[in-house]
């Protein structure tokens, strides 16, 4: 800053002034930059010169001269031929040899014609092509040119109405407007007091921006904190559940071995009764 900032109405209506001068240069920058890329107007037109080659019309001429020449010419020569080759030979009959090489001549002709239909519907519209190709790029250097202008006329004027009393840390719409605001409805009547307003302004919505990330993380974690939970208990059932078997399958065991212990007790005093008496 070279020279005092203006107060009162002088400073809002200032602060308005660099507050559009902002907004203008942000504009002319995005338009200059979308008249530097060659998509939104030069792709088109070359899409356009591309297609002016005729590819599909090309493909449907040579297939109609193939299926012409199959349908229409191929039956006369092949009857032709064969009869010649009947004559030539004493009756032999030639078989399917020259109408398959009928089919091969057709196939030629075909891509042939094609190529060649192609080649002149270019040819024919190459020119109405290129010409819109040309007047697309005229059309873009024109815009070009324009947004160039523009930026330097906001340039020069924000260094001659704004520049010298203004800083640079604050070169945002938004910081301008806020603060022309602030002068508008009383709240600051210099520039230095709108400073400080736009800064606290600044750090509550920090402020309020931190704590919105924090109550998402929060959410985060509680819900990461009740799929542990629900693992948890999923983990205690399964093992709640295989310790229950297990313990059935030990009470079974101890039964078998119980009842094969009072078998064989029995089996025993069993003999030794038979061996008293005998």
């Amino acid at each position: 800053m070279t020279q005092p900032a203006p107060t009162g109405p002088a400073l809002a209506e200032g602060l308005a002034d660099a507050a559009n001068l902002f907004t203008a240069a942000v504009d002319s920058s995005q338009r200059l930059e979308t008249a530097s890329a060659v998509s939104p107007l030069v792709a088109p037109a070359q899409k356009e010169l591309k297609q002016k080659h005729g590819g599909w019309k090309a493909f449907c001429i040579g297939l109609a001269v193939f299926l012409a020449f199959v349908i229409i010419i191929a039956p006369i020569v092949n009857m032709l031929l064969s009869g010649i080759y009947e004559i030539l030979h004493s009756g032999k009959e030639p078989g399917a040899a020259i109408y398959y090489t009928l089919i091969l001549i057709g196939i030629a002709v075909g891509i042939a014609s094609g190529y060649l239909a192609g080649n002149m519907i270019h040819k024919k519209n190459a020119p109405k092509a290129e010409a819109t190709l040309k007047r697309c790029e005229q059309d873009r250097q024109a815009q070009m040119a324009a947004a160039q202008r523009d930026l330097v006329s906001v340039r020069q004027a924000y260094a001659q109405r704004v520049a010298p009393w203004y800083p640079q840390e604050y070169s945002t719409a938004e910081a301008a407007s806020f603060m022309s605001q602030a002068v508008r409805l009383g709240r600051a009547d210099t520039l230095g007091s709108a400073i400080n307003l736009y800064e606290t302004h600044m750090h509550e919505m920090r402020m309020e921006d931190n704590q919105q990330q924090q109550i998402a993380l929060q959410k985060v974690n509680n819900a990461l904190s009740v799929m542990q939970i629900g693992a948890t208990i999923f983990a205690g059932s399964q093992v709640a559940g295989s310790v229950d078997r297990n313990t059935s399958a030990v009470s079974a065991a101890g039964a078998s071995i119980t009842g094969a212990v009072n078998a064989a007790g029995s089996s025993i005093t069993n003999s030794i009764n038979n061996l008293r008496h005998r």
